[in-house]
């Protein structure tokens, strides 16, 4: 899985940066979550405005799991 973020600066330039970029081990729906929820916190980003995902159907449920 790769982990990208987008963000824009306090002058307005456009950033992107990859956060993390490692294996799943398991795909299952709790397991990804988790994976996602520990790396958006190892980077300190509680706050996420959108999230983008293949159409994967499992990803739909993940979305909604990160969401709890």
């Amino acid at each position: 899985m790769c982990l990208t973020v987008h963000f824009i600066d306090t002058n307005w330039k456009l950033h992107k940066r990859v956060i993390n970029f490692y294996p799943i081990s398991s795909l299952k729906v709790v397991d990804m979550a988790a994976s996602i929820t520990n790396c958006l916190g190892e980077w300190g980003l509680a706050t996420v405005f959108s999230i983008t995902v293949d159409n994967a159907s499992s990803n739909d449920i993940t979305m909604i799991e990160m969401s709890k």
